[in-house]
């Protein structure tokens, strides 16, 4: 999007994800070390429930940013992350609920050997699901767990959680890190679908919350590799 342009024309066309899907929609999306951008689908919702199997997991690269199936079939695609030295992609796939790590092959773009580092199963009842994903300067993963309204902090070497935070909201979708020195942790939560009644036990649904002093920080981002970017 050109911010100095208005209507369609200050939009540019860069590539489409589940043709044939209309309902679908892209629901996640980072960048690689090497500026390819990774994103994954999710399927036809209504309410809160989602058709399983009709997303894909992407990836995009310069210069053609043709679509690339890396993962198929998904059902919600969430959180997604690299390993400090990029050498794992971690991955959630909200309705296997569980935390999958993948070897991450950053030269070619390739993913491989899918294993699960966390089941949420082992912590919590049928309803709730991981949901988006950071990852700090130490290695250790972090995760929104939708429906119990918490982050969880998950050393994936040990494969177990090693913190966690209560929040007073039930659905907690994402979060990032942000400040001078990455050291707050910025979350979002929903208030999507949720009747008057929850609204009222939850008046701060829907709410962005800052986490200070978390003994940790976020490590560095990757911007998109995108050649020409300004040429419409």
């Amino acid at each position: 999007m050109d911010w100095n342009k208005t209507g369609d024309s200050a939009l540019k066309f860069v590539a489409t994800f589940d043709q044939g899907l209309p309902e679908n929609i892209l629901n996640e999306g980072h960048i690689d070390a090497l500026g390819r951008f990774w994103g994954g689908t999710k399927g036809r919702q209504l309410g809160d429930r989602v058709a399983a199997d009709e997303g894909a997991l992407y990836s995009l690269e310069a210069p053609h940013f043709i679509p690339r199936i890396q993962l198929k079939p998904v059902s919600i695609s969430n959180g997604l992350v690299w390993s400090l030295n990029n050498s794992v992609l971690f991955y959630i796939d909200s309705l296997t609920r569980t935390i999958d790590a993948f070897n991450f092959n950053l030269k070619k773009g390739q993913i491989s050997h899918r294993r699960p580092i966390l089941e949420i199963g082992d912590y919590w009842e049928e309803k709730v699901i991981a949901d988006g994903m950071t990852i700090d300067k130490d290695g250790f993963l972090w995760i929104a767990m939708m429906f119990h309204g918490c982050i969880v902090r998950i050393d994936p070497d040990r494969r177990e959680i090693v913190e966690r935070y209560k929040l007073p909201v039930t659905l907690v979708t994402s979060m990032t890190w942000a400040g001078r020195h990455l050291d707050d942790l910025i979350v979002t939560t929903s208030r999507r679908n949720m009747d008057p009644e929850q609204l009222a036990k939850e008046p701060l649904a829907g709410s962005i919350f800052v986490l200070h002093k978390m003994g940790t920080a976020g490590a560095q981002s990757h911007k998109f590799n995108f050649p020409d970017a300004d040429d419409y």
